[in-house]
């Protein structure tokens, strides 16, 4: 197990962010072709800047994680929060998740 969620900007460390440093995951998984799977959680927490709500901002978003996924043949998992009352309401799962139908 391999915890990535800093990426080294200059002289500081950021959060990794999908948007901003795909090619940084991509350095790191063709390091290691051991990598098979990479667990992203809370995937919103990689998606910094972007509205979540709008479908066509979160598709293009992850966009360049799908091309990673195809090109390093490595799965990937985005871990999405839910909203908690609507589970108890009956939601259907569909709209429990919170953010864009995209997801």
């Amino acid at each position: 197990i391999h915890s990535f969620g800093w990426v080294k900007q200059g002289d500081c460390q950021q959060p990794f962010s999908i948007t901003r440093n795909i090619e940084v995951l991509a350095k790191e998984l063709s390091g290691d072709p051991e990598i098979k799977l990479v667990i992203l959680s809370p995937i919103s927490d990689f998606l910094d800047g972007i509205d979540q709500y709008k479908a066509h901002e979160l598709r293009r978003a992850l966009k360049p994680l799908v091309s990673l996924a195809h090109s390093s043949g490595v799965a990937f998992v985005g871990i999405a929060h839910t909203r908690k009352q609507a589970s108890q309401d009956g939601a259907h799962v569909q709209d429990i998740v919170l953010g864009s139908q995209a997801w």
